[in-house]
């Protein structure tokens, strides 16, 4: 099992959407547990890091079905209890899960993940949107100010170049009458 880069980026979502605490109000729900047949879902936690990442930050927490509803009973493992064994039918399977989920609301203070925990997570993702577009606005007064200065710069010495032509030209101007009068006179 591998967990691919647009399921990735689907869990990125589901952060920034519902909020960064939505996991704590999460399970994840393997189905097809009995395609495990001789591996734990465990083992396959484990040897699988972005799965493993994924679980742990679920606090751990997930549970498989079996798609078909009869098979060996499995044997619990892990904090949560999951397995990859079939399960004895598909009644056993649902109140297994709904245990699971009355243990995580218990964890999380008897809180589950409600109207009002979404409405704050929309607000933070509305604070986190107006500063970025605050960021954004510095950066392009911040770059408009730098590019003034640039041309100020520029202008400034373009100024200078051009009183300096100016001057040398009025020095060489001066220079030449100053060698026509002398040339005048020599004639006379």
């Amino acid at each position: 099992m591998r967990i691919t880069e647009h399921e990735q980026q689907i869990l990125q979502m589901i952060k920034m959407m519902f909020g960064q605490d939505v996991l704590k109000y999460s399970i994840i729900l393997f189905t097809r547990g009995d395609l495990l047949k001789d591996q734990t879902i465990e083992e396959l936690i484990n040897n699988n890091n972005k799965l493993r990442d994924l679980v742990d930050q679920c606090g751990g927490r997930y549970h498989v079905f079996s798609n078909r509803g009869l098979g060996r009973k499995c044997v619990p493992g892990g904090a949560w209890g999951g397995c990859g064994f079939l399960r004895q039918n598909n009644r056993e399977q649902v109140n297994d899960l709904l245990q699971k989920i009355d243990t995580m609301i218990k964890q999380n203070g008897g809180r589950y993940y409600s109207n009002e925990i979404y409405e704050e997570a929309e607000r933070f993702r509305q604070e986190e949107e107006e500063w970025r577009e605050q960021q954004e606005k510095k950066k392009i007064q911040e770059f408009k100010r730098r590019e003034k200065e640039r041309k100020e710069k520029i202008e400034k010495v373009m100024k200078a170049e051009e009183e300096r032509n100016r001057a040398e030209e009025k020095s060489s101007k001066t220079d030449i009458g100053a060698g026509v009068g002398a040339a005048v006179r020599a004639f006379i």
